[in-house]
């Protein structure tokens, strides 16, 4: 995208921010950079904004990791795309599936008009993707309609594709057809404990290895933040109902461009969402879980800066396979986006 919002933008504004606070190297002392950074940022927000930002300290004004770890792709050529850089925000030996989903979004959005956003995306993961290997992330132009546009995204390592991805783009429509469930009546995230405060608290006599685990399901928290509604989910191993509910936000700024927000989520809805088919078979040791596939639809604008709730659910498990589905809601209980995903299960032998 070469007009108005892009996520190149978002990008930029990293970079520029980044050259702007220095560390030991370069500082700006003529003019506190502080207010540099607020201003620019505030000028940008202006000029780009599509939707609201709550009120923000300029400590929120950072900009978030995601848009220089994981949204930054390098342009090959026309319609080809590489990431030569992955973020592990889970400790995991192959590459994190929402990272792979997110990267295929920011270069299919490359391709369309910028007043187009993505309503709609449907993967499959073909292969264990490797970490330590850039991604090669292909693009073709299936149809560009005056409302819609269809591209498929591979995702290459090797000369072999790791993952298959359709995604629609829509542009905005006024419609008189308008409805939704009612959010999950739950405490907000201000009332809640970070994962760093759930361990001080219940679990400061425990291992370090047990800490570690925990803190490999929740990820690095330098990227993403949580808060979980029930806590017991973390700290026992025994059955329970396959249902979770968790506040998330992506940490730092993000920009205004819908796009890059959407790319967001989807890099936040691969996480939990596995995990909760296994939660009835927790007296069972787990030997491999991994998505098989991946889907998602956008239904209203929102921030993936600011905290959403996740409700999961998995309503079937059986044949070494878990479905799963997920809903994001915003604070004011708007419901803007739908998550399924099927993963494979197998036991330790």
């Amino acid at each position: 995208m070469s007009n108005g919002p892009t996520i190149d933008r978002m990008i930029l504004t990293s970079r520029l921010k980044g050259k702007a606070q220095g560390s030991s190297q370069g500082q700006i002392d003529s003019v506190p950079t502080l207010i540099v950074q607020h201003f620019f940022f505030r000028l940008l927000s202006l000029e780009i904004m599509e939707t609201p930002v709550s009120e923000m300290s300029d400590k929120d004004l950072e900009p978030s990791k995601l848009t220089s770890a994981v949204l930054d792709l390098e342009r090959i050529e026309k319609n080809l795309y590489r990431s030569s850089e992955h973020w592990t925000e889970f400790q995991s030996k192959q590459l994190y599936g929402g990272l792979v989903v997110c990267q295929g979004m920011v270069a299919a959005s490359k391709t369309v008009r910028p007043e187009l956003h993505i309503n709609s995306l449907h993967c499959y993961f073909v292969r264990r993707g490797n970490s330590e290997i850039p991604v090669v992330y292909q693009v073709e132009n299936l149809r560009d309609g005056r409302s819609f546009s269809t591209r498929t995204v591979h995702a290459i390592q090797n000369g072999q594709s790791i993952l298959i991805m359709i995604v629609s783009f829509h542009i905005k429509e006024d419609s008189p057809f308008n409805y939704q469930h009612t959010m999950p009546d739950v405490p907000p995230p201000e009332k809640l404990l970070s994962i760093n405060d759930i361990i001080e608290k219940y679990l400061s006599g425990a291992t370090e290895n047990v800490k570690s685990k925990i803190r490999e399901v929740e990820g690095s928290g330098i990227m993403l933040e949580y808060r979980h509604i029930d806590v017991e989910v973390l700290l026992r191993k025994q059955a329970k109902e396959p249902r979770r509910l968790l506040w998330v936000r992506v940490r730092g700024y993000l920009g205004g461009d819908e796009n890059v927000h959407r790319c967001a989520a989807a890099f936040i809805s691969d996480s939990f969402i596995a995990w909760t088919s296994y939660m009835p078979h927790r007296h069972i040791r787990l030997g491999q879980i991994t998505s098989l596939d991946h889907s998602m639809w956008f239904h209203a604008p929102f921030r993936a800066d600011e905290w959403m709730l996740y409700e999961l659910d998995s309503p079937k498990t059986g044949a070494s396979r878990g479905m799963s589905f997920g809903r994001l809601w915003t604070q004011d209980g708007t419901l803007v986006a739908s998550i399924s995903q099927e993963c494979l299960m197998r036991p330790k032998l």
